[in-house]
């Protein structure tokens, strides 16, 4: 199967990578993880004021 793929490729005259489609999916994908890092921090705040209460 690679070596097939590899042939395909060293005989290709033009490879088209499409870098607006990758840049769109980083930005998705960073968008993503900012997201995911904000409701994370959320969280621990919430974790952080339920101990507190707990421990008065």
């Amino acid at each position: 199967m690679l070596r097939t793929t590899a042939a395909a490729i060293a005989t290709s005259t033009t490879i088209t990578i499409d870098f607006e489609a990758a840049k769109v999916t980083l930005a998705t994908a960073t968008a993503s993880c900012k997201q995911a890092e904000a409701s994370f921090k959320v969280a621990l705040a919430v974790k952080g004021s339920t101990i507190q209460i707990l421990r008065e």
